[in-house]
Formats: C-alpha cells, structure tokens, sequence
C-alpha cells in the first residue's frame, strides 16, 4: 500500500536501534505497528497488521512506546497514552503508490466501504492532495493511461477504452479490452497508441502492410479481401473460392482493387492486356477465356497475329511482353512499316497460308517486265492484269485498285493513261485516253490521244513516251507545254489540225516602230495582218492591256488613241514655250499628237500649267487676252513704277493697275495691308500708293 511505503521511507538509522531482530514473528501480538489504516492513528498488536508488514518485518517494534517514537514522532506522547485522533480523513486524493498498478486513493477509511479510499492520510506527511481523482492522476501517473487511471482510483470497474493497439508479436492491431478476439488485453499504460479505428491504427503503427491486408489480420470476421496482388508474371485475387484466380497474399503484399491497377502498378514490364485478360479472365478476357482477342507481330510470318482461343486463322500465341493493337491494320502499320499496310492486314486477318496460295488481289507495281500495275493474284490465271502472286511482301506496297496504283508508283505516266493500261493487261489499242500532248514541238500544237484512224489530222496515238504529260483540253495543253506560243493561237491549230491555215486571233501586240498596239486580223482598223507565228509575240485580249504592259511609259489614252488612229484631246506641256498645247488637229490650242510621247498629259489646259509649266504666267501658259486678266489684289512694283503699291491689273486698264504680277510679287487683299507691309513701311502712306502718275 502506498501509506506503508511512505512510512518505510520515514526509517532511519537513529530509529533502527529497536526494530526487531530479523527473525520469523509467528504471534503478532507481540509485536506493534502503527494503525494508519484504522480510526486510532496510534500503536496497535493485534493480530491483523497490513500484509506489508508481514512482508517486511523490520518495519514491526517490540514495544508501543519504540513504535509511537518511530512512527508518531510528531505526537509520540499522544500514542503513548493511548489518546487516540477522531480522524475522518479530507475526502481528497493522494497518490497511492503501494498497490499494483499505481492509482490514485481517495482520503478516507477502507472500513467506510467506499472502494475509492486508501486509508486515513493523516496529518505532518506532507503529502499531496487532489480534489479529484482526474487531477491526482493528471500530475502524479502521466504514465498510466489517463481514463484507466481515473476509473481505477474511483473504484470504478475498467473494461479498456475499446480503441485500438498494435500487437507487434503477431503484426496485427487489437482491441483494447478482455476477452476473446479482437481483444488484445486492457492498456495501463499511456505511451501505447490507441486509435479510433482498425484501419487508423493499421496506416499509423503497421505502414509497411497493406491497409486493407491489416484490416484483415487484425479483424476475426474478416477471412478474405477480395483484392488483388502479384503472383509470378499475374494478378492473383485475396478470395475463398477455388477459382485460378484465388490465391492467399503474404503480408508484405500490396493489395489493389482490381486485376487491372494491380497490372499497371507492380506488372509494368508486362504488356497490360495480356496482364489482365490471364489474371481476371472473367471480367478482361473472351468468351473462349483468357484472351484479349488484339493483336501482335510475327516477324517469321511476316505478319501480324490475333490473342484468341478459336479456330480463327488469324490466331496465335501471345508472348507475356508483346505490344498488342487493337486491329491487324494497326499492328501492320507499327510494326511491319516495311510491309505495305493494306496487304499486310490482309495477309494477317486471312490467315499467312491461305493468302500465299491465292494472292491478295490487290494492285502493285511491276517495274520489271509489263511496266505498269498488275494485280497480286497467279499468273496464269484468267484475268490479264494479273501479274503473280507476291512470294515475300517486304517493301512491296499494295492498292486497292489499279488508279491508287499508277497515282503513287508510275507519278511520271499519265494517271489516266497509266490506268488504262494496267486495267486492259497492256493492250494499247483499247487503252487510248482522249487527252492530248505535244508530239512535235515545231509544229506549235498539239495533238490528242486517239486513233489516227479517226481523225488524221489531230490524233496522234499514244506518246512515245508514256512518261509525256497530257492534258483534258488543247488549251490546257498549249498553255502548259507550248507558253511562247499564243494559246488561242495554239488552241485553233490544234483543233484544227497542224496543216490547217492560220486563223487571225483578234488580239492585241506591239508595233515597237509605230509606238503603238495592233490586232492579229487581216482587216479593219487596227488589224495589222495574220500573224504567221505568235512565237515571242506577248498577245493581249484587249488593247488597253497592251498599252499598259508594252507601252507603259505613254500614257494610256495616248496609246490607245493613237493604236486606233485618233487623238486623246489631252493637254501637254511645250516647256521651251511655256505654253500648253492639246492633242488634237485644229486651231490652237490644238497642236497633233507630241513629238515625245513620254511627255505628261492633263485633262484640262490649267492643270497643264500649273503642274508642268508653273513657272511661266498662267496667262501667257493657257494663251489668254490680258485685258481680261487681273485681280482686286495688290503688290509692291519693282518695276515702273517703282517701289509703289499698285493694282494686279493690266495698264492698259488705267488707274491704280500696274500690269499682272509675277509669280514671286506677294499679293495683298489692299492697297492699307500693301501699304502697311514690311517692305513699305520707310515710305508716307499719301505716297505709298501708285495713282496713274
């Protein structure tokens, strides 16, 4: 008990003198010990002590008086006499170190029947007091387990917090209570972590399991997890059933919650379908079972080959590593590139053996011998275009038809022309295509592909070379192939045959002697005669471009005026006259058509003078009477008379006019604002102003 430790603590060598020889005590009345758990507080031998010191019997004295002096120090006189203390104890709690395990005791007789008491404290111990049993236990037992402490020192029952603890010999987590599983004994002491729950107290104590592993462990009505973990090159599932697929994990497992994340987390290295479709074939694979039914490469074959379990052809053994696709076509193009992709898919969804005894029907090309597309079928079977069954496809590539053929193998052939001629097996006759081509560049036309039979004079039969571009009209074909020649010109003598006369174009060329354009015609106008060949001749449609492409330094209505024998009725400038004269025939200002057909030209006499002649008096430029010149404005003379305001008027006109001014005078709106003029301001205003006189 915590009250005879205490007092064992109070012995001390002054007082050990009178304990009693070491020996076996077998009558208790002989002996004395202080009554700190009765209502006395005084010496007592009756034969009932404290089991402690019947334990430890040096803490007994053979006399009252040598007991009273060792444990009643304080009150030793009181004990002597046998006056007894009416003690009824403080009703709070001290710690009670004496029991197994510690706990705090209430301050109270164990006679009042009250299970929380430890005794009467009784006074001078020095000992603390707590007025509950949660503060008690919060400053004295911080290492017991805080609610089993406060219910233990009530006298309370304690049946564990029911959370829960780790149980390292067995890697599981309990309950903390008695009994049968989950329980794992009750906790006393506070450094052990409980939690809320199975799964915290998994993730916090036991992170190197899986939780859900844990979770099972350490629950009893748990016997599987349905998860899934890694066995071998697969998945296996946490199960109870007798399924391939069941299997029991070690706790260093991790678990997942399909087939599928189990693969991609810990199976990596294996293709993932394949993965999944052996580990969950129920829910991954087929009808026949553990297959994807995708697709895989077989370079021996040459080919690709399908995961599936029937009697397909197409099918094969999967290898756990293998890329897989989700068609033929797909598996072909990613890993057979060299194969021609159609062909490939077709050899690998038909099986390799039946397509090597039957070709695969489609088109490739045969450089060697026909020079044309042929199809991949035997030889000596009844269509013409066939060409021989393909042995070994590698680098050959193969079309749907013979037009996708020529287009991407014989690029240099006409399409058209290629076409006919892979479709009809060779037979040139039954292969011409209507288009035509140049067959003799002198003759500047062209020709077409057809019979000559039919129209000796523009069929030419097949080119030379089926490698010569042709073209769907004459006019296509002239502008292509023949450009130096007109392509109406071209057009009309291909059409009409190279040995046809030549039929005037009606178009527009230079005349670099005349300075002019004239037209491809026998008569009219302009026509300036057939042309024998347009050859080098740039030909425009209309005269105005010819002007502006040949012609551009003249202006346009000059050009076109003087192509169609006229004049343009524009002004342009004589600069060594300073006047302006107009293209036309007449009386002035009339003056024919400009000896310098670069000189600018206006639509008005003004503009004329004022943008090329400006220097000059837009009178004398525009060739207008003075008499009618003039203005209200005013200039200073520098001329007679001399340095006096005068009018902008001719003299002739009398009064204040002193002749126009030129182009340099600066004008004013009055003879005051003249006057008032810097240049006059040395002179009287009665005298500025020029009167006649």
């Amino acid at each position: 008990m915590a009250r005879l430790s205490i007092a064992a603590a109070l012995l001390t060598a002054s007082t050990l003198t009178t304990v009693v020889a070491q020996q076996t005590i077998t009558d208790y009345t002989s002996v004395w010990y202080p009554d700190w758990d009765g209502r006395t507080d005084t010496c007592l031998n009756d034969a009932n002590p404290p089991t402690l010191f019947k334990q430890q019997e040096n803490y007994f004295e053979s006399t009252k008086d040598a007991c009273c002096d060792r444990y009643y120090g304080w009150r030793a006189a009181d004990c002597k006499g046998d006056i007894a203390l009416n003690i009824t104890g403080t009703n709070k709690f001290y710690p009670e170190w004496g029991t197994s395990a510690h706990k705090c005791a209430r301050d109270c007789a164990k006679s009042s029947g009250n299970p929380s008491c430890g005794g009467i404290l009784g006074s001078g111990t020095g000992q603390s007091t707590y007025d509950t049993a949660t503060q008690c236990c919060n400053a004295r037992f911080t290492y017991l387990e805080k609610d089993y402490c406060i219910a233990v020192s009530n006298g309370e029952g304690w049946d564990g917090t029911k959370k829960y603890y780790i149980e390292y010999t067995e890697n599981m987590c309990v309950q903390d209570c008695d009994g049968s599983a989950p329980c794992g004994g009750i906790i006393t002491d506070s450094w052990v972590g409980l939690y809320d729950t199975i799964e915290d107290c998994c993730s916090n104590t036991l992170p190197s399991l899986d939780p859900a592993y844990c979770a099972a462990q350490s629950n009893p009505n748990i016997t599987e997890t349905n998860k899934w973990f890694v066995e071998g090159s697969v998945c296996k599932k946490d199960c109870a059933g007798t399924g391939d697929e069941c299997a029991s994990p070690s706790a260093w497992d991790k678990l997942f919650d399909d087939a599928e994340d189990c693969c991609q987390a810990k199976l990596s290295w294996v293709q993932k379908d394949f993965c999944k479709t052996r580990s969950d074939p129920a829910t991954y694979g087929d009808a026949a079972g553990a297959y994807t039914n995708m697709w895989y490469v077989d370079y021996d074959s040459k080919a690709c080959k399908k995961d599936c379990g029937s009697s397909d052809p197409a099918c094969g053994k999967l290898d756990a590593t293998t890329q897989l696709y989700a068609t033929a076509a797909d598996c072909c193009s990613a890993k057979l590139g060299w194969i021609d992709s159609d062909t490939c898919a077709t050899i690998s969804t038909t099986g390799v053996e039946a397509a090597a005894s039957t070709g695969t029907l489609k088109w490739y090309a045969d450089y060697a011998s026909t020079k044309r597309c042929v199809t991949d079928c035997p030889s000596s079977g009844s269509s013409s275009t066939c060409g021989g069954v393909v042995a070994n496809t590698a680098g050959v590539s193969f079309y749907d038809n013979a037009k996708e053929c020529c287009d991407q193998k014989f690029g240099w052939y006409d399409e058209d022309l290629c076409e006919k001629l892979s479709e009809n097996g060779g037979n040139e006759a039954a292969s011409a295509t209507g288009k035509w081509y140049v067959k003799v560049y002198a003759d500047e036309a062209c020709v077409q592909d057809c019979a000559e039979a039919s129209n000796a004079d523009t069929c030419g039969g097949l080119p030379s070379s089926w490698g010569e571009p042709m073209f769907d009209s004459a006019e296509k074909c002239c502008t292509s192939k023949l450009g130096w020649v007109d392509k109406d010109s071209c057009k009309t003598k291909s059409v009409n045959g190279v040995n046809a006369p030549a039929v005037g174009t009606n178009k527009w060329y230079a005349d670099y002697n005349g300075k002019k354009c004239v037209a491809d015609c026998a008569t009219g106008i302009n026509c300036a005669g057939i042309l024998d060949s347009t050859q080098g001749k740039p030909m425009f449609d209309t005269l105005e471009k010819c002007c502006k492409d040949r012609f551009g330094y003249i202006d346009l209505d000059l050009c076109t005026a003087m192509s169609d024998d006229s004049h343009s009725f524009k002004f342009y400038p004589d600069q060594g006259a300073g006047i302006c004269h107009q293209d036309c025939d007449g009386a002035d200002p009339c003056n024919g058509t400009p000896s310098d057909l670069s000189v600018p030209t206006y639509e008005t006499i003004e503009d004329c003078c004022k943008k090329s002649v400006g220097w000059a008096k837009a009178s004398t430029c525009q060739r207008q009477p003075v008499a009618t010149l003039g203005t209200d404005e005013w200039y200073v003379s520098s001329n007679n008379p001399s340095s006096k305001c005068v009018k902008n008027c001719d003299k002739s006109q009398g009064g204040s006019c002193g002749g126009l001014a030129e182009t340099w005078n600066p004008l004013y709106n009055s003879a005051s604002a003249c006057c008032g003029s810097s240049q006059m301001a040395w002179m009287e205003q009665s005298k500025c102003i020029y009167t006649g006189r």
